[in-house]
């Protein structure tokens, strides 16, 4: 019985580990977004036309595709992290 019991616990602990993980990928996921959109705007101002030549327009569009390609990763991630949760919720019901 001892061992089912600590087998229990450690479910239930890595259960709460996964929770809090995804919580805090969740964050960081709606962190990104509210960066890529700011990003965006940026882009978007600065692509007006100006009388010389920047690199700034180039940069800042490579940085937006980083964060693009950053947030679609973390998105990924996160989803990942729901199905570990799920599948650990549904052994503890057992």
């Amino acid at each position: 019985m001892d061992t089912i019991q600590s087998v229990a616990d450690a479910v239930r602990d890595l259960a709460d580990t996964v929770l809090i993980s995804n919580q805090g990928m969740i964050a960081v996921v709606n962190s990104l977004a509210v960066h890529g959109e700011m990003l965006r705007q940026i882009l978007a101002a600065v692509t007006e036309p100006a009388p010389d030549a920047s690199p700034l327009t180039d940069l800042l569009a490579q940085l937006v595709e980083a964060d693009q390609a950053h947030h679609a990763l973390l998105v990924k991630i996160g989803g990942g992290v729901q199905r570990i949760e799920t599948d650990v919720q549904s052994l503890l019901r057992r």
